[in-house]
């Protein structure tokens, strides 16, 4: 029932029914976010951008873009220069964003002006921030919170990006999802070390400080790789030696011939429990089903274009 009410909820909300009267920006309810009101506003203001986009064709940043896995939950962020943008975050039939304002291209990132603006602490659930990366990925285009490069790294290290079905972690334009890919995404130079050309093995050498925090069980550990074999603070290493083990290190301390970091072993909201790790446990940055070749592999950095000449 969930995902038929979510369904529902999405066709209320991008393209059936709507009120006599037309709203715009001027009659926003700044007492109610979610109110029939901005409702209204954000629908118009919807058909608005879609018809800038369909304008403008082939725009650099512009666009329709979606994460989520397309039924339960889902974020939508719609934007073009002069329009601005929408944004709306629902989870089963319950919707937890809905904003709108203005977008701006600035230097190598989309920064958006919101009326509500994000709210970290507001639902529990990602919340979304004003500045975006604009990412090249052959023709594919995603747009990348500031806050979330190294997890995009992370992902295309771990070989769930680039995605092979709908839905993902992180914004993609909708038209090209299933587009060309080739070589590396153009992400900005000070992250590109976070590109593995292949993947990288560790093994654990000493755990401690297992603890619980917010019902979740984690452990301090310690991995025999470092600096001078190209790890980085923010890298996850995968656990290899444990079957339907998924959990990851997120290493948060890096010396030159090891590196610290943690795993959230065992998590409150899952049925299974995960023993604690172990000393010899082997990591990686990449799992074994996902080490064939692949468009994000050892490839060169696609240069068809760099982010700071984006135009306006």
């Amino acid at each position: 029932m969930p995902k038929v009410f979510g369904f529902f909820l999405l066709l209320l909300f991008f393209g059936v029914g709507g009120c006599s009267r037309v709203y715009d920006e001027s009659d926003v309810d700044l007492n109610d976010q979610f109110s029939d009101v901005n409702q209204e506003i954000v629908k118009s203001k919807r058909k608005k951008i879609l018809k800038e986009i369909a304008e403008l064709k082939d725009h650099p940043w512009a666009g329709e873009y979606y994460l989520g896995n397309g039924v339960e939950f889902g974020e939508r962020l719609i934007l073009a220069p002069e329009n601005g943008f929408t944004m709306t975050l629902y989870d089963n039939a319950h919707l937890w964003v809905l904003d709108f304002g203005m977008a701006v291209w600035d230097e190598d990132r989309v920064k958006l002006s919101p009326v509500f603006g994000p709210e970290p602490e507001a639902s529990g659930l990602r919340y979304y921030p004003s500045e975006y990366y604009l990412i090249d990925w052959g023709q594919r285009i995603y747009l990348i919170r500031t806050d979330e490069i190294i997890l995009f790294c992370n992902a295309i290290n771990q070989g769930t990006e680039p995605r092979d079905e709908y839905g993902g972690d992180f914004f993609i334009r909708v038209d090209l999802e299933k587009a060309e890919m080739k070589g590396k995404p153009v992400i900005p130079e000070e992250f590109r070390a976070y590109l593995l050309d292949e993947p990288f093995d560790a093994e654990i050498i000493a755990v401690s400080d297992i603890r619980e925090e917010k019902r979740n069980k984690f452990a301090t550990v310690v991995v025999n790789k470092g600096k001078k074999d190209g790890l980085l603070p923010g890298m996850e290493l995968l656990v290899m030696d444990q079957d339907e083990y998924k959990e990851k290190v997120e290493l948060s301390k890096v010396e030159e011939t090891q590196s610290e970091g943690t795993l959230c072993f065992e998590r409150s909201w899952l049925s299974e429990k995960n023993p604690p790790p172990e000393v010899g446990w082997r990591l990686s940055t990449c799992p074994k089903e996902k080490r064939s070749p692949s468009p994000g592999g050892p490839a060169e950095q696609d240069a068809d274009r760099d982010p700071s000449t984006v135009e306006k």
